[in-house]
């Protein structure tokens, strides 16, 4: 399929531009510290969690938040975050392309996939980055900051229309490091990764995140605020430091 770059320029509401080009968050955007801690999912390992009913508020906007560090371009789409691949139907889901930029894909209602991509790299070995789906405004912004920074920067370009389409639901897992069976899997360290759905990251619930740091020992954890959910390790996934 062919890949769509950045062609305008938007910014959301919940920014205000500063000199530099650096957006800053406004009232309502959470403050997100790093997390020392990571699991290694390199090679096709992933943490999963079930699906379960609150997973199908993510119709109509979605947005995405995932920390990664020590990632490499492997010259292929890479899946930070998602629900995609499983045999219950494909959702969602965001990471690295091939070419470093940030991506984001979705199958609608009606089965069309939509794919948005960034028009530059990621530039920093440890980051946070942020996606953000709109469907009332029919566009997608993505932001990054160096780990543990306070203000979002504005990739090339910001926005593209996606023709205002619902997500499809579908019944597959979460996953974190790859497609739920494996597929297309990242080349790296996530720390911790976050996703709101039915309302964005100001006032929308956090419907499934987790962070390396509530993990313990085993191959189950649990992990998130809004809706804390089981983690399952699958493959050889190493926590870390």
């Amino acid at each position: 399929m062919a890949r769509s770059t950045f062609a305008t320029t938007g910014t959301p509401g919940s920014h205000r531009l500063s000199e530099g080009g650096l957006f800053v968050p406004s009232a309502g955007l959470p403050v997100w510290e790093s997390d020392p801690e990571y699991f290694n999912v390199t090679g096709g390992s992933r943490l999963n969690t079930p699906d379960t009913a609150d997973l199908d508020d993510i119709t109509e906007d979605i947005e995405i938040w995932f920390e990664i560090s020590n990632w490499a371009d492997t010259g292929a789409t890479q899946v930070v975050y998602g629900r995609w691949g499983g045999s219950g139907g494909n959702s969602w889901f965001a990471g690295v392309a091939d070419g470093g930029g940030l991506i984001f894909f979705t199958r609608d209602s009606l089965g069309n996939y939509r794919e948005v991509t960034s028009a530059e790299a990621l530039t920093e070995s440890h980051i946070q980055c942020r996606i953000r789906y709109d469907k009332s405004a029919s566009t997608v912004t993505m932001f990054t900051k160096p780990a543990g920074a306070l203000g979002w920067t504005a990739l090339t370009g910001g926005t593209m229309n996606l023709l205002g389409e619902t997500i499809r639901t579908g019944s597959d897992q979460v996953s974190a490091g790859a497609q739920e069976a494996g597929g297309e899997p990242f080349a790296g360290r996530i720390h911790q990764a976050r996703v709101w759905g039915t309302g964005f990251a100001e006032a929308g619930t956090e419907i499934a995140a987790w962070k390396a740091s509530d993990y313990v020992s085993g191959t189950t954890f649990t992990s998130g605020t809004d809706v804390p959910r089981v983690w399952t390790l699958n493959g050889s996934p190493t926590h870390g430091p």
